[in-house]
């Protein structure tokens, strides 16, 4: 037989970021299931896997979500530890993920929460004023100015409040347009 020892970032990996859960995994083959001899509590990252040849089979990953105040309440399901998913446990209030990383799964368990999701909407006040601005075009051949745009006094102004009700103004207080014609030779 062959013991391969590679390290932890070898193997996939089990995540705990719920803090009212304690997770507990068992490995599953198409034939057989591979007790687990461990728990991973809250903040906790674990390695797990198989080792020779049944590591190259397609393992699914049985997982069983407990609260960690009542033993009673839990959530058994299945992961396909050989592509990437995510779905939400309404019961346990939980995000399973499962995110791959160099054919190694990386499975993360995490709180979701139980309010409904809510648009939040905030109030701004946002002014922008601009003493002066002047843009230019300028010509390759011969150098010279196409036009110039001079904005003086340019003050832009949006109140929303947070019930969504929006007033804009703009003023802007000068604003001149100077065009010129590129003369094609120098003047002599």
């Amino acid at each position: 037989f062959t013991v391969a020892v590679m390290g932890d970032a070898n193997c996939h990996q089990l995540v705990n970021e719920h803090c009212c859960l304690v997770l507990n995994p068992q490995i599953v083959s198409n034939t057989e299931r591979f007790g687990s001899h461990f728990k991973v509590p809250f903040g906790e990252r674990v390695a797990f896997g198989r080792a020779g040849e049944a590591a190259a089979t397609k393992d699914r990953l049985h997982l069983v979500l407990t609260d960690k105040d009542d033993n009673s309440n839990s959530y058994p399901l299945e992961l396909n530890l050989d592509r990437a998913s995510e779905r939400e446990i309404s019961e346990m209030n939980a995000r399973v993920c499962v995110k791959l990383q160099d054919r190694v799964a990386v499975v993360i368990v995490s709180h979701v929460s139980t309010a409904a999701a809510q648009n939040i909407v905030w109030g701004y006040d946002l002014e922008v004023r601009v003493p002066q601005l002047s843009i230019a075009l300028v010509t390759e051949t011969p150098r010279g100015e196409a036009f110039c745009l001079t904005l003086k006094g340019f003050e832009l102004r949006t109140l929303q409040t947070a019930a969504g009700l929006r007033d804009s103004s703009l003023e802007v207080r000068d604003l001149q347009l100077d065009a010129q014609q590129p003369v094609d030779s120098p003047m002599v």
